[in-house]
């Protein structure tokens, strides 16, 4: 299995993004990939608001999606003043802080 192999530093849990079983501030690094291909689109800024919740106050998010734009508003909302975006293959990856 693929989890061995970061076993030693890492846990895999399958869960649901909408409703996450962790405590507020609990991560330093939180990943969202292929945000958009969440369904229904209202249902995407429920799993990124949730992603904040479990980040801590200094961590960093990283998404990535075809398009991330429409991610800032909500992120600045959450004080997001760090916000970079960039180009790798055909996907966009956003990667913010709090600062």
């Amino acid at each position: 299995m693929k989890e061995e192999v970061v076993a030693d530093r890492a846990k895999v849990e399958l869960t649901d993004n909408t409703n996450l079983p962790f405590t507020d501030h609990q991560f330093d690094y939180v990943l969202i990939s292929n945000l958009q291909q969440v369904k229904p689109a209202i249902t995407q800024g429920r799993v990124l608001q949730e992603a904040i919740r479990v980040l801590d106050f200094k961590g960093t998010l990283v998404i990535t999606a075809t398009t991330v734009q429409r991610y800032r508003q909500l992120l600045e909302y959450y004080r997001f003043n760090d916000i970079k975006v960039k180009q790798i293959g055909g996907q966009r990856v956003m990667v913010a802080r709090r600062n």
